[in-house]
């Protein structure tokens, strides 16, 4: 069955299933990436917020022990400038008792001398606090000064000192920052997660763990407090104890404490990204999954089909008893189609080979017959050849009788081999030419034939044709080339080149008179042969006589075709 070149539908099936595979996977994990991204920025924004919020919270807390001081300073002065007012020591005392933050309140002369405390505590009367930092802060500026923190040594927990100037000389409170703590007291899911108060030196203040707050822990080498306490406060990714997180570091404007809200990077991103690449495995397996069925169906599909061209192929190659099934009722008027063609073919070829037996053994009794017409025609002519006595009429007669026994040895031949278009050049000319010379000899000397002819078939309108040429030349040879009954020689040689039959005959006789021109043929049977040669078979003849007759002869092949 000859090749159809053109597309395949399973590979155009499978190229279009591939492309909307692979665009979905593009499209899934564009979808993955975006939502990635949107969960980040969320995830960010949510940090950023609450560190910013938490630095405000800070602020207001603070805010309300610098409220608290300025209300106990204006009230001592007022009690040193307006006589009778309510006794300072209820007043502070009722502070301490309102607001726990504060451990105890001392007012000192403007050297640092203590003067008295709240609670009282005679041991610290008359001590001298002028070294610390600041009490020679407040001395030089008229506002609230916070100090760093530091253990208090009454309380041992981290403690700020507020101080101030007053008219008798410096107020300072201190406060404990154990209550700072619970705005940071945050449950995480991570221990490695925290919130942290921070001193400007890093020191920590407040922290979701308070015991990192005892320990003195300093986040001052932490890349992301560097960068806020440079002014570029937000979000960074940094590391704390070798752990890798997201940090957001915002500073609280009125008390200059840092918020630092750590998270950890392998919990908020790691169950994303696991998430992420289930999602996305799952995606992968759906998609797998869906191409697997689709070339399923696909083969399911084209198995009805690829059946029913292996039927086609077998219909090509003659076999009409075929028998086609489909599982799908949609194929079923195909299949249906295809049967009732091939049934009509088969009707069809059975006709025509019925039709062609028919011709074929009428052909064969129509060459049968012929050859036997022929031969009762070659039988009167030789009645009537015994019948004249002239010598040029009987001669005549036995031309004319070669000619026709030439002739039905073609039929002969076509009817015994089964071919009705074609004959055995080679066994022809083999049969020929006893037929010629047993009819011509009679009185001649001894002539040997040397044939050299190839096993080809010829079409019969070359083969008539050829053979009345050859028994005109053996004719003209056994008649004028061996005068006084000498023995002689003919040479035939017949063959295919180059879809030229190439036709060669010589003979070692006396040849033509030194006067014949070959340019002027005159002779009737030279006449003949010229006319066969080059009217009926356009073809070539070149003759020459190198000591007997040579005759060259090409004929083209391409003229006449089977008709049978």
């Amino acid at each position: 069955m000859p090749q159809i070149s053109g597309k395949s539908f399973k590979i155009h099936i499978f190229i279009y299933l591939a492309g909307f595979v692979i665009l979905a996977l593009l499209i899934a994990f564009s979808a993955l990436i975006a939502t990635n991204r949107v969960y980040r920025d969320n995830i960010r924004q949510e940090i950023a917020i609450l560190s910013k919020t938490l630095a405000q919270t800070v602020d207001r807390f603070f805010m309300q022990p610098e409220e608290y001081i300025k209300d106990v300073r204006n009230h001592i002065n007022l009690i040193h400038t307006a006589p009778g007012t309510r006794d300072i020591n209820c007043f502070i005392d009722d502070v301490l008792n309102i607001f726990s933050g504060f451990d105890s309140i001392y007012l000192l002369d403007p050297d640092g001398t203590v003067l008295d405390t709240w609670p009282f505590n005679s041991d610290l009367i008359g001590i001298d606090l002028s070294g610390q930092e600041y009490i020679s802060t407040t001395v030089l500026e008229d506002q609230v000064y916070w100090s760093d923190s530091f253990l208090s040594q009454q309380t041992g927990l981290p403690t700020i000192a507020l101080s101030l100037r007053s008219d008798q000389g410096i107020l300072a409170a201190f406060y404990n920052l154990r209550e700072l703590s619970n705005f940071v007291s945050v449950s995480f899911p991570d221990p490695d997660e925290f919130i942290a108060i921070i001193e400007g030196d890093g020191n920590i203040i407040g922290h979701t763990y308070p015991e990192r707050v005892l320990l003195l822990e300093n986040l001052g080498n932490m890349n992301s407090f560097r960068q806020a306490r440079a002014g570029n406060s937000g979000i960074s990714e940094d590391r704390y104890l070798d752990v890798k997180g997201l940090v957001s570091v915002h500073q609280a404007e009125h008390s200059g404490f840092y918020v630092m809200v750590f998270k950890s990077y392998s919990r908020i991103f790691g169950r994303m990204n696991l998430i992420y690449s289930l999602l996305l495995l799952l995606l992968l397996s759906v998609s797998l999954t869906f191409a697997v069925l689709v070339l399923i169906l696909i083969h399911r599909v084209m198995r009805p089909i690829d059946d029913l061209i292996d039927k086609i192929a077998q219909v090509s190659s003659g076999s009409y008893d075929v028998a086609v099934h489909s599982r799908y009722s949609e194929f079923d008027e195909l299949i249906s189609s295809f049967k009732m063609m091939v049934n009509r073919i088969d009707e069809r070829e059975n006709d025509l080979r019925q039709s062609l037996t028919d011709k074929d053994t009428l052909l064969r009794e129509l060459y049968h017959r012929t050859k036997n017409n022929m031969q009762i025609i070659a039988g009167l002519m030789s009645l009537y050849g015994r019948k004249y006595s002239q010598e040029a009429v009987s001669g005549f007669i036995e031309e004319i009788q070669t000619k026709i026994q030439a002739i039905s040895l073609v039929h002969e031949k076509l009817y015994s081999t089964g071919n009705l278009s074609k004959i055995g050049l080679k066994e022809y000319i083999e049969d020929l030419i006893p037929l010629v010379v047993t009819s011509l000899s009679k009185g001649s000397g001894s002539i040997r034939y040397n044939l050299d002819i190839e096993d080809v078939n010829l079409l019969i309108d070359y083969a008539v044709p050829c053979g009345l040429i050859l028994n005109e030349l053996i004719t003209n040879s056994v008649k004028y080339a061996f005068p006084d009954n000498a023995d002689g020689e003919i040479t035939i040689y017949a063959g295919i080149r180059d879809n030229m039959l190439d036709l060669q005959y010589s003979d070692s006789g006396t040849g033509f008179p030194e006067s014949f021109d070959t340019g002027k043929i005159e002779s009737l049977g030279l006449l003949l042969l010229s006319n066969i040669v080059r009217n009926q078979l356009r073809g070539e003849m070149d003759i020459s006589s190198p000591g007997g007759v040579l005759y060259r002869i090409k004929i083209p092949l391409g003229f006449y075709s089977p008709r049978v």
